[in-house]
């Protein structure tokens, strides 16, 4: 699991994916972003829950910024499983 960035069109945007890794087809995987450095965040997802194992996915993406407090995340689980984890934010 991590973060993806990407241009599309004129846009840099970021994105969570899950891909190359042994997960689950049940993993939900879903991104934070956050324009305070993380103090509040909004979420993105959770997608998934249902899928072939190990198929590669990703979440829909977010316009980057050059500000230092707009940053973004990738977080994922399984239901039912261990708790959720998340990246270091980008």
């Amino acid at each position: 699991m991590d973060v993806g960035t990407d241009k599309f069109g004129s846009d840099q945007r970021g994105y969570a994916r899950l891909s190359g890794g042994k997960y689950q087809g049940q993993t939900r995987l879903w991104m934070d972003w956050t324009k305070d450095n993380g103090k509040t965040y909004l979420v993105c997802g959770a997608f998934g829950g249902e899928g072939t194992t190990n198929s590669p996915r990703t979440t829909p993406a977010q316009k980057t910024s050059t500000s230092a407090s707009w940053r973004f995340r990738a977080c994922g689980d399984v239901p039912g499983g261990p708790a959720a984890k998340c990246t270091p934010w980008w």
